[in-house]
């Protein structure tokens, strides 16, 4: 399972980071770290994973990513994820000796339309 985070205003400036699902989404019953030492406290709901990072952008003009650092543990809050059980394929593209993973046209563009109803919901005064 693939999940995609908001980041507003990080700094490498990306529109969403994708992430790959280790563990079930569950409420945390006891402050948990992540691997970088961010502490997570009792009763928020989150999700654990591994960082996937763009590498490439294919023929379609849609990015290719691999895992990274796949042995580093991160966790977020379950409100901060847009979308989840997105589909990733293998990508055949070059280098061959790496793994590679995209995209569809179609999951591209239900992650914009979650990214725009983010974005005009946060428009909507209280």
């Amino acid at each position: 399972m693939y999940t995609i985070m908001a980041c507003e205003g990080n700094e490498e400036e990306l529109e969403y980071w994708l992430a790959r699902c280790v563990e079930r989404i569950h409420k945390l019953t006891y402050p948990q770290c992540d691997d970088d030492g961010f502490e997570y406290p009792i009763g928020f709901m989150v999700l654990v994973g591994t960082w996937i990072r763009k590498i490439v952008s294919t023929r379609n003009g849609l990015e290719a990513y691999e895992d990274y650092e796949p042995n580093k543990k991160i966790i977020h809050y379950l409100h901060l994820i847009l979308e989840i059980n997105i589909k990733l394929s293998r990508y055949k593209g070059m280098p061959t000796n790496r793994v590679f993973w995209k995209y569809s046209i179609q999951e591209h563009e239900t992650i914009m339309n979650a990214l725009y109803e983010r974005e005009d919901a946060d428009g909507i005064d209280d």
